[in-house]
């Protein structure tokens, strides 16, 4: 299964190289064509203030992450399945606190 990884990844590889010669698709002005301006407001957000904000999801994703690891594995254990490194568990959550 590790080989359809590869493929896919080759792909995606293949197509932005490609792309980077003859773009996939051009722009057209139409009469629905809207201008894409910036809000006044954005325009004085503050860097850290936006690292901040990324810091605290990116953490509230990893922890949702570890808190699916973990059930998962319980939920392996519960119904007698064999846990391996590389499916359910795979990130070492049978290493996590109960």
């Amino acid at each position: 299964m590790q080989w359809a990884l590869h493929v896919a990844a080759s792909g995606g590889f293949w197509l932005v190289f490609r792309s980077s010669k003859e773009p996939m698709w051009r722009p057209t002005l139409t009469r629905s064509t809207v201008q894409d301006r910036p809000q006044e407001d954005h325009l004085r957000e503050r860097l850290g203030a936006l690292l901040a904000d990324f810091a605290v999801n990116a953490a509230l994703v990893t922890a949702a992450g570890a808190v699916i690891a973990y059930t998962t594995g319980n939920i392996v254990e519960e119904t007698g399945g064999e846990r391996d490194r590389r499916g359910s568990g795979a990130l070492g959550s049978r290493h996590l606190p109960a």
